[in-house]
């Protein structure tokens, strides 16, 4: 996977990324926060390993749909997750409670995707969309306990979900995203897609409620957390 496609240059290849599955290295943008990347591995897993780790995650992961803080107000989240890490997470106001004891089957996801792509990881986010009405809002993964530039390594099993992503507006738009830059990227069973750089910073994603039948699908977003400061609140996404 040799070729980065600068997407920010040249308007027409963003055109052309707006709706992606194709194997590769994209930059997608460049700020002052640094440069936006996203890799894409099709098939990082094939699809008689990945059926066989789907229907062992499903049943044996003690998934939990947990109740999330937006603006004062609290609601049941639309998924099922669970968590897995030597240290506590906190997103929304809802804190994963440390789980040192990895699944086997995650143990050899974790090691599979740190040799592919030189990066290591000490925790992971499980999420379980049970079916086409399931979904996770607009959000960056910015909390101050995974640190400046947080790397995500995202896998998907089971049924094909769009990932959509929208860079965030200047400041003096003040929070209009209405004509910001967006992409969709349909993730497959088996794939794997890394953000990297400045992608949290700069982009939100999000996986919308489809209008169609849809069955289960699993989503790994393997992370590295640090210890946070006494006091440090996470922030809200």
């Amino acid at each position: 996977m040799s070729d980065i496609h600068q997407i920010w240059f040249d308007s027409e290849c963003l055109k052309s990324f707006k709706k992606t599955s194709k194997e590769g290295v994209y930059e997608i943008s460049a700020s002052p926060t640094g440069i936006s990347r996203i890799r894409l591995f099709p098939n990082f897993i094939e699809s008689e390993e990945a059926d066989w780790i789907f229907e062992q995650l499903c049943q044996d992961i003690p998934w939990k749909q947990r109740t999330g803080i937006r603006e004062g107000i609290s609601y049941l989240q639309p998924r099922l997750t669970a968590w897995y890490g030597e240290l506590p997470y906190t997103y929304s106001r809802i804190t994963m409670e440390p789980n040192p004891e990895w699944h086997p089957v995650l143990s050899m996801l974790k090691s599979r995707i740190e040799e592919n792509t030189g990066h290591t990881f000490n925790s992971l986010l499980c999420n379980l969309y049970r079916n086409d009405k399931d979904s996770v809002d607009w959000h960056s993964d910015d909390e101050p306990s995974l640190g400046a530039c947080p790397i995500i390594a995202s896998l998907s099993l089971g049924a094909t979900r769009v990932f959509e992503m929208r860079k965030k507006p200047p400041p003096e738009e003040n929070g209009d995203y209405t004509y910001v830059e967006k992409v969709k990227i349909p993730l497959d069973h088996g794939t794997l897609l890394v953000m990297e750089g400045a992608t949290q910073a700069d982009w939100q994603h999000r996986v919308p409620k489809e209008y169609h039948s849809k069955g289960a699908r699993v989503n790994l977003t393997f992370r590295t957390v640090f210890s946070e400061p006494s006091g440090m609140d996470s922030r809200v996404t």
